[in-house]
């Protein structure tokens, strides 16, 4: 009975947590500085060029973001829709059940 459940010789595997943290400034910056240090031994590195090219290409998405957003940014055309649609249910029942509640209110006028 006891062969099969092993006991004895077990080992813990461990902790073996690595933290991932991606830090966009310091890897841009970290880009240039090598970038940098290719130009000036005159050999540029193709993997120098390809960061380069895609910080572009990322900073060129950043900018079509902040370009797009316009009236959608804070919610301001969003809030003059709700605005009209709550403006004109309101003038809606307005027209429809103010006459009533005010001949029920003032009968004799």
């Amino acid at each position: 009975m006891l062969k099969f459940f092993k006991l004895g010789g077990h080992q813990p595997r461990g902790f073996g947590y690595q933290p991932r943290f991606y830090d966009a400034d310091k890897e841009a910056l970290e880009n240039r500085v090598r970038a940098a240090e290719g130009r000036k031994t005159g050999d540029i590195d193709r993997e120098v060029t390809k960061m380069r090219i895609r910080e572009e290409l990322r900073l060129a998405r950043e900018i079509a973001k902040r370009e797009h957003r316009g009236l959608w940014s804070g919610g301001i055309l969003r809030l003059l829709i709700i605005l009209g649609i709550l403006t004109a249910a309101a003038y809606a029942a307005l027209e429809r059940w103010l006459p009533g509640l005010l001949n029920f209110w003032f009968p004799n006028s």
